[in-house]
């Protein structure tokens, strides 16, 4: 959630900041939007095939003893 989160809104802010400082019509800065979903797609693969969610989630699972 956290990799969604920072993509979707602080890459693309940063982007779209950058982006109205060089481009001057809507389709160019429109064009940041599917930009952020691909780096946000390819960010959430890297860390799927990386397997950490594996271990965070049977760190989290296992029950434990008092």
């Amino acid at each position: 959630m956290c990799i969604t989160l920072l993509n979707m809104f602080a890459i693309r802010l940063l982007f779209l900041y950058i982006a109205m400082q060089i481009f001057d019509t809507v389709y160019d800065v429109a064009l940041i939007f599917p930009a952020t979903w691909v780096t946000t797609a390819l960010c959430v693969s890297i860390y799927y095939f990386s397997g950490k969610w594996k271990r965070d989630w049977s760190e989290s699972a296992s029950p434990r003893t008092a």
